[in-house]
């Protein structure tokens, strides 16, 4: 770790041109960084870090930001060799010509949740999302959070071929029918069904969405999935598997616009339901293991 903490405080000194700074710049393991401190003799002036690397980018040099991330990424893989690695966060703390790193390790995170936020570099880490979705976990995420939480934790859960309950592979499947169909558009989601990317079949995990959306009281977008179905059945051989094996009735093609100006009136109501959801009933889908 010694050349990879070398490396980051002589690319400090090199970009923070203006004498004696004191302040401090946090960062996580995955290179995401903020900071503000002053400078100056005599006269001090206050900057933000992240700020003063895009200004330097601005007048012609190279990519400030993305090589302080780089830096703080390979400290981070380094530090996986430490007994307590790899570090989750560091504060860089700027006193003039000394500069100091230091460490929050994970595995001295036990009491993790019970640390205060203080700027948005201090969400709860990837790490323990990873390994935990109990209710102690729901209450302490904010809303916006919430989604990443559900997804990483699955995710993991997936890789390590652990149970999870059926409540939350419904909601997380849900999640992602929303992800989909707003980032992708519906022609392509259903040309990719035989992909693998559900992890589970295509029929499976459109049961899975509805099952939850039924359980959300979620009429029109149950009907959205249902005509998206429906049109696209004579297009792909596995939406008319899907089609035949829910009972959906078969849909003239007709203007795409309908299909999206549907989406369109639930693509930010519908995440507010779910999350509103699992605040309020957290033991349906936490994990206590």
């Amino acid at each position: 770790m010694k050349k990879a903490e070398a490396a980051i405080r002589h690319f400090l000194r090199e970009h923070i041109r203006a004498p004696n700074p004191v302040g401090l710049i946090e960062c996580d393991g995955r290179g995401s960084f903020a900071g503000q401190f002053e400078a100056g003799d005599p006269h001090r002036s206050s900057y933000d870090f992240a700020s003063l690397l895009d200004q330097q980018r601005e007048i012609g040099e190279d990519d400030f930001t993305g090589d302080f991330i780089a830096l703080i990424k390979r400290l981070h893989e380094e530090s996986r060799a430490h007994i307590c690695g790899p570090f989750y966060r560091i504060d860089i703390k700027l006193d003039g010509e000394i500069i100091d790193l230091d460490y929050s390790w994970e595995r001295e995170s036990d009491e993790l949740l019970d640390e205060p936020k203080q700027s948005v570099l201090h969400e709860v880490p990837r790490f323990v999302l990873e390994q935990r979705f109990d209710e102690k976990v729901i209450a302490h995420i904010d809303d916006k959070e919430l989604d990443t939480a559900v997804s990483v934790f699955v995710k993991a859960r997936r890789q390590q071929n652990a149970a999870l309950p059926e409540s939350l592979l419904d909601m997380h499947a849900l999640m992602n029918w929303h992800l989909m169909a707003v980032s992708e558009g519906f022609e392509e989601h259903f040309s990719n069904l035989d992909s693998g990317v559900l992890h589970d079949s295509p029929v499976g995990w459109y049961k899975r969405v509805i099952r939850q959306l039924t359980s959300l009281e979620q009429k029109d977008t149950i009907d959205l999935i249902e005509l998206s179905i429906g049109m696209y059945a004579s297009v792909y051989e596995a939406v008319e598997t899907i089609r035949s094996s829910l009972g959906i009735d078969p849909v003239a093609r007709v203007d795409e616009d309908l299909l999206y100006d549907r989406l369109g009136a639930v693509e930010h109501s519908l995440p507010t339901v779910w999350r509103q959801e699992v605040k309020k009933n957290p033991a349906r889908y936490a994990v206590s293991d």
